[in-house]
């Protein structure tokens, strides 16, 4: 595994990611390092149906299926709400976000995108 970069999210109240995907990567992830107790709003989101491509599959990479019909627009949002010391890893080119943090305190997260060296 290849660490490529890394970065800390400091989200006071009002703060949010807009959409986006990291391409040209292999994974991303965040660490929730700090979640307030009465955490409002600040859900992470993924803008994706995951029955549409094989997670493992270099064939479809963030491609869809032949014969996929569903439009950007249409795409599910699949929420996951934070809680400390939770990981979670993703397709890099799965587009994700982050919901505005409503609570009056911080949320920190620790996002990073790595690579996987396969030898054999």
């Amino acid at each position: 595994m290849k660490l490529t970069n890394f970065w800390i999210n400091i989200s006071g109240k009002g703060s949010s990611n807009t959409p986006h995907t990291h391409s040209g990567l292999t994974y991303s992830g965040v660490f929730f390092i700090k979640v307030p107790k009465e955490m409002k709003g600040g859900r992470f989101l993924f803008y994706r149906n995951f029955n549409e491509a094989d997670f493992i599959s270099t064939e479809y990479m963030g491609h869809f299926k032949e014969g996929y019909q569903m439009q950007g627009y249409d795409y599910p949002i699949n929420t996951i709400s934070p809680k400390e010391n939770m990981l979670i890893v993703f397709p890099a080119w799965v587009p994700h976000a982050v919901e505005i943090n409503l609570s009056d305190k911080e949320r920190i997260s620790l996002s990073f995108n790595f690579k996987l060296n396969r030898s054999f």
